[in-house]
This record gives C-alpha cells, sequence and structure tokens, in this order.
C-alpha cells in the first residue's frame, strides 16, 4: 500500500495564493451542486475562447460519454504565448525556467 505524504503550505506560498480553505469549499461545493454553471464561469475567465461554447456539458456521464465545450474554438497560439509568459513570469519561483535567483 502507498504511504500517503501531505506537505504543509508555506505562510509564504499560502500569503500569495487566491485561494484560502474556505473559497475551495465554495468553489467544490459549486462544481458538485451546478457543473454546469461552475465549468462556465471557470473557462471564462481562465481561458481565452476564439469562438465561445454552445452548450458546456453535452452527453451521458453513465456511459461515459460526454463533450465539453461544444462549439468553442481555441486559439493555440494565444494559449501557448500566454503559458510561457505565466512560467517566465513565476520561473523563479516555480524552478520551471533558469533565471536569476533573486
Amino acid at each position: 500500500m502507498s504511504e500517503v505524504v501531505i506537505h504543509p503550505v508555506s505562510k509564504a506560498a499560502a500569503s500569495r495564493s487566491h485561494l484560502n480553505p474556505e473559497r475551495f469549499e465554495e468553489l467544490y461545493r459549486q462544481s458538485i451542486e451546478s457543473p454546469e454553471e461552475f465549468w462556465a464561469e471557470q473557462a471564462g475567465e481562465l481561458i481565452y475562447w476564439h469562438e465561445p461554447w454552445k452548450t458546456v456539458i453535452d452527453g451521458d456521464f453513465t456511459k461515459a460519454e460526454t463533450r465539453w465545450f461544444s462549439g468553442a474554438r481555441l486559439n493555440g497560439q494565444h494559449l501557448c504565448n500566454l503559458f510561457y509568459t505565466i512560467v517566465e513570469a513565476n520561473s523563479n519561483y516555480y524552478g520551471l525556467l533558469p533565471g536569476p535567483q533573486n
């Protein structure tokens, strides 16, 4: 059996987080109680859509047949550039890219 290791969040990391335990519980509850509303809100805030979706979720979960964000189109180049910009800006914290260690 695997051992579960819990790594506590440092105070410094927690102070930079946009998510506290209360907000996490609120988001989790919304994702369970109103999944279409929750995912539409998250996708609308966090992803740039070249064309918006017509429906958030299509299909049948019991048959494992689902389609997410039907009718939507993403701009892959825009998303890659955005991701690289975020990684580069946080490279010293995350250790993903080499850079000055200020």
